[in-house]
């Protein structure tokens, strides 16, 4: 509901708070909680927004209207700044952007090392609005989708009509680069309003990811059939977070089966040369 220009000032922040953030009008944020790995951090990080992260008591101390310098590059806040630090941030931030300028006049070379090696240099999102920043800033395609933030921001479930156009509006934007997809991935500090009845301790090893998508698998389903429809139109890439056992890998290779003869004896179009990954993520599937 933000309409001025100002610094978020929180106990905690959540992703689903911070991806609804406009960037016109948050120009920074703070938070008691969270650390540097933090998916809000991330979200930051993506959106181009300056926060610091892990003050502890710091709201406490912050009144509506105070003047605050939030330094991302070295997590440092300064409440009531005089004068001349405004301006020697001022002038750093000058620095930053034009430096920013600069990179871009190089972002269409090609990204190869000196002894020949191609290197595919993609770019991560988070909603399908950040796909023009990564073709702005010269990468080739989505090396990773996060498509829970589509679910998390709303009450309710996305419909398969509505995933399919979300994912199609990505693959076409990007193509002929590839949109690597990575299902739902819920749990941990990302919470949503339609899953809220198992709350865990410790949730970052828990119900989460590809164990909570298993034990429902009708919200697979539907996104996966979305995925498959929206690959018809340029390459897609599937893969499952948080996968902790081989087993686990079996049963999402099944149901993808299970919904490509689906999607075809209902005759849609789908894509045929879909690579399916896993990431590589926890401890046992390291092991």
């Amino acid at each position: 509901d933000i309409k001025r220009k100002a610094i978020i000032v929180a106990h905690n922040l959540t992703p689903s708070d911070t991806v609804g953030f406009k960037k016109k009008f948050v120009l920074g944020f703070v938070s008691d909680t969270g650390g540097s790995t933090s998916h809000a951090a991330i979200i930051a990080r993506s959106l181009g927004i300056p926060a610091v992260v892990g003050l502890g008591d710091f709201s406490s101390r912050v009144r509506p209207f105070d003047r605050l310098i939030v330094d991302g590059l070295s997590g440092q806040v300064i409440l009531h700044p005089k004068p001349e630090t405004e301006e020697l941030y001022r002038k750093a931030r000058d620095r930053f952007e034009e430096m920013e300028k600069e990179l871009l006049k190089i972002k269409d070379y090609p990204a190869v090392t000196l002894d020949g090696r191609t290197i595919e240099l993609s770019g991560n999102i988070e909603t399908a609005d950040e796909a023009q920043e990564v073709i702005d800033h010269g990468a080739r395609g989505i090396g990773l989708f996060r498509t829970e933030y589509f679910f998390i921001t709303r009450g309710t479930l996305p419909g398969e009509e509505e995933q399919y156009r979300y994912y199609l509006n990505v693959i076409r934007k990007m193509s002929p680069d590839p949109v690597l997809f990575r299902t739902l991935d819920v749990g941990g500090d990302k919470l949503a309003a339609w899953v809220d009845d198992n709350i865990e301790a410790n949730p970052f090893m828990g119900w989460r990811g590809i164990r909570f998508t298993l034990s429902r698998k009708d919200i697979l389903r539907t996104q996966l059939r979305a995925m498959y429809r929206a690959a018809a139109h340029g390459p897609a890439r599937i893969m499952f977070p948080m996968v902790s056992i081989v087993d686990e890998v079996r049963q999402a290779l099944s149901i993808c089966s299970e919904v490509r003869d689906d999607l075809k004896k209902e005759r849609y179009q789908i894509g045929e040369k879909v690579e399916i990954g896993v990431m590589i993520e926890t401890p046992s599937a390291v092991a």
